[in-house]
């Protein structure tokens, strides 16, 4: 459970630190643009991996379509699976900006 919660916090942190950066105002370079949209896949893939922690230690009563929990892990991986927090895009852009 402390791995799920130290991923959980860690997407938060990252999410928020965007949208402050974001917030605050100033001009954003393209690459700070793909930078930007690299943290935010990988705050995605931390929610995902915390809720795929979380089910293991739930077990297999976890996939039960009554089961909050199997809800939860299904709506994040299917909403993670969005072209806009697709990771391999995202490192292809930041890439591209970086040359």
């Amino acid at each position: 459970m402390a791995a799920a919660t130290t991923l959980a916090q860690r997407a938060e942190r990252t999410m928020l630190a965007v949208a402050a950066e974001v917030d605050a105002g100033t001009d954003l370079t393209a690459r700070d643009g793909s930078r930007l949209h690299l943290n935010l896949t990988e705050a995605a893939g931390d929610c995902r991996a915390a809720l795929d922690q979380m089910l293991d230690l739930h077990g297999a009563t976890g996939f039960r379509t009554s089961s909050s929990l199997q809800r939860f892990w299904r709506d994040v991986s299917v909403a993670g699976r969005h072209p806009l927090l697709n990771p391999y895009l995202a490192m292809e852009g930041y890439g591209n900006a970086l040359v």
